[in-house]
């Protein structure tokens, strides 16, 4: 399908992808027959599953669309996705999703359970209508079991009908029912294999513990490094399970998984991997290059031989003020107002008009909000009553957005769309105040002012 990864996907994640959309394939061009799951990719946090899920829909909606064209090369099995996640990010069982669908369900119910925000294949949004209240997007199956199914409401798109749904599944009942192709899940829901057992069809094993197909071949593993300490003693000894669940010893012959991870450091890379996976053989990708500034993911472009524009670091010592809460105040009122001094074209400074910051302590982010209510309103009216700011009316640092730990699994997505709005559109983020969550990859290609308060932490 014609379609543009490379404005919202990193590298990594087009990796990812691509090795993904390689297993699948190739075990139906092996066996067009073949049902099961293929790739187990796991993450550590669920912010980081929410955003992959939504890229992983739209390869997997794309591999349907192949596979419907050439059933008799790629089998008559849908290619599907689907998540294995916590009750609090998503309805775990069919009867909670078709009362979510009824408006039956609680009356906290998060604004959106059901994560996908749009159509992967046509773009079309998903939502509950504030007219009726009815779901467009979401469907309760008039046939078969009573279920949750994702069909467009745009009646143009190839999946507009229920017998040519999205292959989306995000319940608990679905996944073990269905074994899609590829699975996302936390490392943590893997715990489920102890008290579960239906989770025994992930790996195509049936009720009476006989493998009936051929177990998920690849695990994708992201965030590698966060797994260390206590978090890394229990993965462990959960490792060795699904290695051996994933391995196939039919036929006489022993095929493990492949394993693919990525980790923020490869400082003592291989005594990690050994202790997780009990894996000798390990190879680092990519190689160590030995020139400066160059990597093998990027490289200082160049013109007439003089380096472009790149990233500015700039590190400020708040010596002259009696605290750091005035510092803190003063750098947030002046960073507000920047952007409306800026004479070119507004595509640019876009990149620079919602105001990140990054704390290491809920502590920190609190007192600073604190301060954007208080102190910087004073400091922006100041500046302005002594006329230095760009001629027109002080630009507000509101709307803030907190993004961190505290806000419910289902706020995640949207608070992410929200962080995309371009500074032209209506309700965009001016300011947002995050932890650590967003350390681990808040993919926004628009974010690019980042203030990180406090550094370094000691």
């Amino acid at each position: 399908a014609d379609r543009d990864w490379s404005s919202d996907v990193c590298s990594s994640d087009l990796a990812y992808l691509g090795a993904a959309a390689l297993q699948i394939i190739y075990r139906r061009l092996c066996d067009n027959a073949h049902h099961g799951v293929d790739v187990l990719m796991r993450y550590t946090l669920r912010l980081l599953t929410v955003q992959q899920f939504e890229r992983s829909s739209g390869l997997i909606v794309a591999l349907e669309h192949m596979r419907r064209a050439q059933p008799e090369v790629l089998g008559t099995e849908p290619i599907s996705i689907g998540v294995w996640l916590g009750g609090d990010t998503t309805p775990n069982r069919r009867s909670v999703a078709v009362e979510i669908l009824d408006a039956k369900a609680k009356k906290s119910e998060p604004a959106n359970p059901f994560v996908l925000k749009k159509c992967p294949w046509c773009g079309a949004k998903f939502a509950r209508r504030d007219s009726d209240k009815k779901w467009i997007g979401y469907k309760k199956s008039t046939e078969g079991v009573e279920t949750l199914l994702f069909i467009c409401g745009d009646t143009s798109c190839e999946f507009s009908r229920e017998s040519k749904a999205l292959p989306i599944w995000i319940t608990d009942d679905d996944v073990y029912d269905n074994k899609p192709s590829f699975v996302l899940g936390t490392v943590d829901k893997f715990a489920q294999l102890s008290w579960q057992p239906r989770a025994r069809t992930l790996f195509n094993i049936g009720d009476d513990g006989v493998r009936v197909g051929p177990p998920p071949g690849l695990i994708i593993q992201d965030e590698l490094h966060l797994i260390s300490g206590p978090l890394g003693s229990l993965v462990g000894l959960y490792e060795g399970v699904i290695e051996s669940f994933c391995t196939d010893f039919r036929d006489g012959a022993v095929i493990k998984p492949k394993i693919i991870a990525s980790t923020a450091t490869t400082r003592r890379y291989e005594t990690q991997v050994h202790s997780l996976y009990a894996r000798n053989n390990v190879t680092l990708f990519p190689q160590a290059i030995s020139r400066a500034n160059e990597t093998f993911f990027s490289s200082v472009k160049r013109t007439n031989g003089k380096a472009d524009r790149g990233t500015l670091y700039l590190g400020i010592n708040p010596a002259t003020y009696a605290t750091g809460q005035l510092a803190t105040s003063q750098v947030s009122a002046f960073l507000s107002q920047a952007p409306s001094a800026w004479q070119g074209p507004t595509e640019e400074i876009d990149y620079y008009s919602t105001s990140m910051w990054f704390f290491n302590s809920l502590k920190d982010l609190g007192m600073t909000l604190t301060l954007f209510d208080s102190v910087v309103k004073d400091v922006i009216s100041g500046m302005a009553k002594y006329r230095r700011l760009a001629p027109g009316k002080p630009r507000p640092v509101w709307p803030i957005k907190e993004l961190t730990g505290r806000i419910e699994a289902s706020e995640v997505a949207d608070s992410l769309t929200e962080l995309a709005k371009h500074s032209w559109d209506e309700g965009f983020i001016r300011t947002c105040l995050a932890s650590s969550i967003m350390e681990v990859g808040v993919d926004v290609q628009r974010l690019g002012l980042l203030t990180i308060m406090g550094q370094p932490k000691s």
